[in-house]
């Protein structure tokens, strides 16, 4: 059986890992110190995965974990990520949902970030409570339909999901 490389996100960076039938072995340790929220590979080369760090936003590696670099050096974008996801019909597009609650979409797999401005204007966002001290209001997670990159679901700490329909213009409340 061939090898196949597993990529953990830690409290401490990036574990990419070698796996066979009998063992699994570290092959890199990448982004020390930075927690990392979540990754999201390149659905066309497995060795391109994105870090999605609470602090420094999305770095990019294009060696399987070997070296990693910030694609966004420089220019606007997220800084706290709590999620990634690549939209399943474009995979160069990448989400990023932020703490404080923020959406950032990628159309180059990362090297330019935009928010989507139509969330942070929800009348609810800002009364999004705390549930500890220890993190501000974020968003969980971001799943975007299969069949349909226009429909959006975006999970926000404490519960609420929005929805679009259109690409994110317009969000209806589905709690």
């Amino acid at each position: 059986m061939a090898q196949r490389i597993l990529y953990l996100g830690t409290d401490d960076g990036v574990l990419t890992l070698s796996v066979d039938e009998e063992k699994a072995t570290v092959t890199h340790r990448g982004l020390p110190g930075w927690s990392i929220e979540e990754l999201a590979l390149d659905p066309g080369d497995s060795s391109h995965v994105l870090a999605g760090t609470r602090g420094d936003g999305v770095w990019l590696s294009r060696d399987s974990g070997a070296s990693w670099r910030k694609p966004s050096y420089g220019k606007p974008g997220p800084g706290k990520v709590r999620c990634l996801t690549v939209d399943p019909k474009e995979p160069r597009r990448v989400f990023a949902g932020t703490e404080p609650i923020e959406v950032f979409v990628s159309e180059d797999f990362g090297a330019n970030w935009l928010p989507i401005k139509s969330i942070r204007s929800l009348p609810f966002i800002d009364s999004v409570d705390y549930v500890t001290w220890a993190v501000e209001p974020h968003v969980g997670d971001i799943a975007v339909d299969p069949t349909d990159s226009g429909t959006m679901y975006v999970a926000l700490q404490v519960g609420s999901i929005i929805k679009t329909s259109d690409g994110g213009v317009t969000w209806k409340r589905l709690d």
